[in-house]
């Protein structure tokens, strides 16, 4: 899956060509090789943190912005990713008959701010412990 090229796949780029570096110069002064060099300066890969770092040091600059930069795009990745599932079960639970018990229960769900959903939850979680103590009390008394 190709991803979007963000500032830290052109400072890459930028910082091996500013050195008149070829990929494959920067490869054996890293010990990364080309084709995952390529795949980095092209946005096709995000590197992991110690292949960051190794091409920070090979081309002679601090790591750690080119890791925050990394970490701050994957956390958006990431955040991206959770609004796109939860798009797709909003879309799927909306699917749901409205005139269901599940299908009135999720729409109202997905009316909840995150502090009624933590409120809701607890009681729900409590009413049903509760509920199955019962339930377990009078099937063995």
């Amino acid at each position: 899956m190709e991803t979007t090229p963000t500032p830290l796949h052109a400072a890459v780029e930028a910082r091996r060509l500013e050195l008149g570096w070829s990929q494959p110069a920067l490869a054996e002064r890293s010990g990364i090789g080309q084709s995952h060099i390529s795949k980095i300066e092209r946005g096709a890969v995000t590197p992991k943190p110690e292949t960051i770092e190794r091409l920070a040091r090979a081309l002679g600059v601090d790591p750690v912005p080119w890791l925050m930069a990394a970490q701050d795009w994957l956390d958006k990745e990431r955040a991206a990713e959770r609004e796109a599932k939860l798009t797709a079960e909003l879309r799927a639970a909306e699917a749901l008959p409205a005139n269901t018990p599940r299908g009135r229960l999720v729409r109202l769900c997905a009316l909840l701010t995150d502090e009624q959903a933590d409120w809701l939850t607890t009681n729900l979680v409590q009413t049903m412990v509760r509920s199955n103590a019962s339930r377990a009390a009078e099937e063995a008394g």
